[in-house]
């Protein structure tokens, strides 16, 4: 889809094995890294420029990551997009939480704008910066369109990505 060239190497077991085979020469790259394990696991090789992160598997660049495109930035074709968006979407809502459907739209806005001062509440953020957790709060109403983008991906695109990803 994109026309890359690597040569995939399969067999490694876990995380662990992938980063010991970068770190023996036996492998040059990782497909997907999360950015938090990463920061966790092996800060220096941000920190040191030990890798370069080529492509981030992500419906958006990141501030961190500055000139390093998102993936669906590099599909030409509208449904190769598409295909990518619905495969990426559900991670780009992290760890999203659901209210029961009915909900009246002011109890909805104040479990949002509740949400929203929690991850902005200093105390909160200085506890997850000692717990090393990533903040990347997304707000209900991003989650909700994105919810609404992915449910309206067409037949085709979804017929695809069962192809594409099913054993």
């Amino acid at each position: 889809m994109l026309g890359t060239k690597f040569k995939l190497v399969t067999g490694y077991l876990g995380s662990q094995e992938t980063i010991l085979a970068i770190e023996r020469g036996e492998a040059h790259g990782r497909c997907v890294f999360s950015y938090s394990a990463l920061k966790i696991a092996k800060p220096g090789w941000l920190r040191e420029k030990k890798i370069n992160v080529l492509v981030l598997t992500a419906l958006e660049p990141h501030p961190d990551f500055p000139g390093v495109p998102a993936v669906v930035q590099l599909a030409t074709r509208a449904e190769d997009r598409q295909l990518l968006e619905l495969m990426i979407g559900p991670s780009a809502m992290g760890r999203p939480f659901a209210a029961p459907p009915g909900l009246p739209a002011e109890k909805t806005a104040l479990l949002r704008r509740a949400f929203d001062a929690t991850v902005q509440d200093p105390e909160f953020r200085a506890e997850a910066a000692k717990l090393q957790a990533d903040l990347a709060p997304t707000t209900g109403e991003m989650v909700q369109q994105l919810v609404v983008r992915i449910y309206a991906t067409p037949k085709p695109v979804i017929a695809r990505a069962k192809r594409l990803f099913t054993p």
